[in-house]
């Protein structure tokens, strides 16, 4: 799963999913543009979509 996110907002977003133990990975793809991969556990995708979407600050694309 890939996410757009204001650059300055990647590290807010990836220490919110790390809060999450081991649920979630985020990888930075390009820190330019905010583009961020995450690797979701199996059977956690639909968790990780509702705090995505919580947060209010990333798009999935």
């Amino acid at each position: 799963m890939k996410l757009k996110v204001d650059p300055k907002d990647i590290m807010f977003v990836s220490n919110i999913l790390m809060g999450y133990d081991g649920m979630v990975l985020l990888k930075t793809i390009s820190e330019k543009d905010g583009i961020v991969e995450l690797m979701v556990s199996p059977g956690c995708e639909e968790q990780v979509i509702q705090i995505i979407n919580s947060l209010g600050i990333a798009k999935i694309l």
